[in-house]
């Protein structure tokens, strides 16, 4: 299975993550996938957050999985 995963991280306001040198237009970020016959894929990891202190603001953030455009999951998590 070959195609393109997109990522969107939206703050509790709506607003997409974004880093300019790596946001493409409407999402946070995007991979290519590639799904051997073996059942392996490419480790995404992404460094948000840290460990020493919160950088989310309040409130419920949620992350999209897009998959060849259609969105296919979402989670959400609260910020108190």
């Amino acid at each position: 299975v070959q195609g393109e995963l997109s990522v969107v991280y939206r703050y509790p306001n709506g607003q997409i993550k974004r880093n300019a040198e790596f946001s493409p237009s409407g999402a946070t970020f995007t991979e290519k996938v590639n799904l051997a016959s073996e059942g392996t894929v490419q480790k995404l990891d992404r460094g948000w957050g840290n460990e020493n202190t919160s950088t989310y603001d309040r409130g419920r953030h949620k992350i999209e999985f897009w998959w060849q455009g259609v969105r296919v999951n979402e989670v959400s998590f609260d910020v108190i």
